[in-house]
Order: structure tokens, then sequence, then C-alpha cells
């Protein structure tokens, strides 16, 4: 483009790796989190991640809101695992009850 192109958006850091997080499938372009520094060597930039809000050039991608919708379930989450645990275990005694009144 030509002329001068105005960009807003939002500074992201630090990176999301640690000792779980595979290494990046650079052949397929594939990155499992955010790794600054492996991106940065990747496409020979500096270190800074920034998310695109807003630009004033013409046929620029279509930004995506900015901000934390992460929905919290913890409560959803804790309860239907318990409740699989407690049908599971129910299950566990009546198989172990057939088991025992059969070979009676």
């Amino acid at each position: 483009p030509l002329g001068k192109i105005e960009i807003v958006g939002n500074l992201l850091w630090p990176s999301e790796t640690d000792y779980f997080t595979p290494d990046p499938d650079f052949e397929s372009n594939i990155w499992f989190a955010r790794n600054l520094e492996a991106m940065a060597e990747e496409l020979n930039t500096a270190q800074v991640l920034m998310v695109l809000r807003e630009t004033s050039m013409i046929g620029a991608p279509e930004p995506q809101p900015v901000g934390v919708d992460i929905p919290n379930n913890h409560y959803v989450y804790a309860l239907t695992w318990f409740s699989m645990a407690l049908v599971w275990f129910g299950m566990t005694l009546y198989f172990l009850w057939r088991i025992k009144n059969r070979s009676v």
C-alpha cells in the first residue's frame, strides 16, 4: 500500500509455553502456544506480539474484538466429573456384587 497506515493493537506477553508444551511444527506451521522467542526466530522479527484491533488499511483482515471472554464453568466441570466418578463407583460395586452372587 502507498501512504501512511495507522495500526492499533494490543501487546500480548509473556509467552505461554512451559515444560508440557510441545515444540511447534515448523513444516506445517502449527503452534501449540504463544512462544514469542520461537516465533520471532522463525519469522526473523522482534520478540513482540501485537494483536490487531483496528487499521486504516483498505483490504486488511477484519480484526476480531480483543478481550478475555473465557467462560468460568469450574463448578459445572467439577459437578460433571464427580458425578461421573460416583456413577463409576456405583457400577463397580454392582459389578463386584454380581461376581460375588454368581460364584455362590
